[in-house]
């Protein structure tokens, strides 16, 4: 008998070896469990394992590569239990297997401590009888391997927690914090240090250690996140992109080509809006994205005229603001309308944007024209606002160290707030503290840490 084996024929041949009666019954056992039946799998199963213990075939491969993982790990294969086989009658097991498979137990036999080649034969049926067949022990082994990994895995898992810990303890204290704070901090800890990587990886987890957000108007700083609106109330296109997931950056382009006047959108556009963060094939996937829902398509350069010709998104207006599919970017313009019509005052809008400091600040002091109001009054005040306690001196003044800290911007701002700002009660409008409705006052770039002397809170 001849089989064809990727055009090559083989010739199966009878074992015609004697083993043990009890082991040949309770192989063939297993095999009608396994496969319902005992031909042909009683000749095919145990070649397979015969192929094994000659270091042939695709199994053989399989089993290397397992135990070469399990070296990665640390991990060995328990050493084979020494089966001893039953002493009893014998029977004749008259498999077909392929003939040089059959060669090569006969050959391996009398070099393996066998007084014969059916003994041998009965140690690899033994072996399948009592759950040690190649695939148990693929199985056995993966599973070791799995324990091995699941246990490095937690490992990684505290030092993630650990480092993690590390780097918000750096930054507690802080009302608000930078980039480049976080990356300071990350420099403290052991083993890691500032980068792309680490900025991704343990951003979102300290944030979440402790409980800060991203500034609904400045993208570089993570303030608290109970002095901002919830996260689906403020414009995803001022998420940092570092944190923004697919969905985010999408609503970030949607937005933005939504409220732009052109009806064709390129990916430098697309670029713009998330700030020149992602590569071009990222925004071009996005697009495409996009350009599967209402009221967007989108073409490729190849489709439109002139050879040069970018992939661009093509909007209808009306049909994304009517489309229950854009609901976010529904939102993000009823929300714009709302600040720009008025019906959110500048008073509201300070309480979330991070500058309730200015504001206490320029309240507190003393009625008198802006441009006449000494720094070191301006400074007093800020230094009050920005500090939850202070511990005075016997004269009742502010410590040296508190004032020193105040910078030349925050002052500026103080003052920008009263000339620009909202009319502070009891003042006259006609020394220019009235504030003109809707004006925008431009925030210093101090870092947090320049106020890490006195607890408050950073300029954004």
């Amino acid at each position: 008998m001849s089989t064809s084996s990727a055009g090559a024929t083989v010739e199966r041949v009878c074992l015609n070896l004697r083993v043990s009666k009890s082991v040949k019954e309770a192989y063939e056992t297993v095999v009608a469990e396994k496969f319902g039946r005992k031909r042909p799998y009683t000749g095919t199963e145990l070649e397979r394992e015969f192929r094994l213990a000659l270091d042939k075939g695709t199994i053989t491969e399989l089993y290397d590569s397992v135990l070469d993982l399990a070296d990665a790990f640390g991990k060995v294969p328990r050493e084979k239990n020494n089966l001893s086989t039953p002493d009893d009658e014998t029977a004749v097991v008259a498999y077909r297997v392929a003939e040089p498979v059959r060669n090569g137990i006969m050959a391996l036999a009398s070099s393996n401590n066998c007084s014969n080649p059916g003994e041998f034969v009965e140690r690899v049926m033994y072996s399948y009888a009592v759950g040690e067949s190649v695939d148990e022990r693929l199985i056995n082994l993966t599973d070791r391997i799995k324990q091995a990994t699941d246990h490095k895995f937690n490992d990684e898992l505290s030092a993630k927690e650990r480092r993690t810990k590390a780097i918000a303890d750096e930054l507690d204290g802080l009302h608000q914090f930078t980039i480049d704070d976080f990356d300071s901090a990350v420099e403290s800890v052991p083993k890691i240090s500032p980068g792309s990587y680490i900025r991704e990886e343990y951003l979102p987890r300290v944030l979440d250690e402790l409980d800060k957000t991203w500034h609904p108007h400045n993208p570089e700083v993570f303030t608290n996140a109970d002095d901002v609106p919830p996260e689906r109330e403020r414009d995803h296109r001022n998420k940092p992109y570092l944190l923004m997931d697919a969905a985010d950056k999408q609503l970030a382009i949607k937005t933005d080509i939504v409220t732009g006047n052109g009806r064709a959108y390129t990916v430098s556009d697309a670029l713009d809006a998330l700030r020149n963060k992602p590569q071009h094939k990222t925004v071009r996937k996005l697009m495409r994205q996009i350009g599967e829902t209402a009221g967007f398509e989108y073409k490729k350069g190849s489709q439109r005229r002139g050879n040069n010709a970018d992939d661009v998104l093509v909007v209808n207006r009306k049909d994304v603001l009517s489309s229950t599919d854009h609901k976010d970017v529904q939102r993000v313009l009823a929300d714009e309308q709302t600040d720009n019509d008025g019906s959110t005052s500048a008073d509201e809008r300070t309480e979330t944007d991070g500058t309730q400091w200015v504001q206490q600040a320029a309240e507190n002091l003393p009625d008198a024209p802006v441009g006449k109001l000494p720094d070191a009054v301006i400074k007093n005040k800020i230094a009050e606002a920005t500090n939850d306690e202070i511990d005075r001196d016997e004269s009742g003044s502010i410590p040296d160290e508190l004032l020193d800290a105040v910078t030349d911007e925050q002052v500026a701002k103080v003052r920008q707030y009263i000339a620009d700002g909202t009319e502070k009660p009891g003042s006259n409008p006609s020394e220019g503290r009235g504030r003109t409705a809707g004006t925008t006052v431009q925030q210093p770039t101090t870092s947090a840490r320049q106020l890490r002397a006195d607890g408050g809170n950073p300029t954004t």
